[in-house]
């Protein structure tokens, strides 16, 4: 009997351990929720806020991506006219060989023609010389006729 009741107070004593130790588990579990909780929070507030930092980049950037967009389009709708540009621009090139070799063709024959032209000047000059002089020898002829037609008269 006495070892029946040594095993009964040594199973309480093992179930009031085990119950103690069951409220040490529990004071500590209670005492350990509070950071852990307070971890827990902080992790979804910091969750949250990555979340909405996140849709405000995601919108922010929407912007940037719209006007990308409608300079794409914009770009695309200005290649016509960039190749039109470039077939008008080889025409004008080519124009303007061939205008330039017209130039030069004409600017040969103004100078020839400049040429000729201080020729003939020099020509008239040599001409009106001789006219002159000619003019004067004609006076000279006709006032020595007549003064000597007058001199034979009387």
């Amino acid at each position: 009997m006495n070892q029946a009741k040594g095993n009964q107070f040594a199973a309480q004593a093992s179930s009031n351990a085990d119950r103690e130790g069951k409220k040490q588990t529990s004071r500590h579990r209670k005492i350990d929720a509070g950071p852990r909780k307070a971890i827990v929070e902080s992790c979804e507030c910091l969750k949250k806020i990555v979340d909405l930092d996140t849709k405000s980049t995601t919108t922010a950037l929407g912007v940037p991506e719209a006007v990308n967009n409608s300079a794409i389009l914009k770009y695309r709708d200005l290649e016509g006219y960039i190749n039109e540009l470039e077939e008008n621009c080889e025409s004008v090139e080519q124009s303007g060989k061939f205008t330039h070799m017209q130039i030069l063709k004409t600017n040969v024959q103004l100078d020839t023609l400049e040429k000729r032209v201080g020729n003939l000047e020099a020509l008239t000059d040599q001409l009106d010389k001789w006219s002159s002089q000619l003019e004067k020898t004609t006076r000279r002829y006709r006032d020595d006729r007549r003064t000597k037609h007058r001199d034979s008269f009387w």
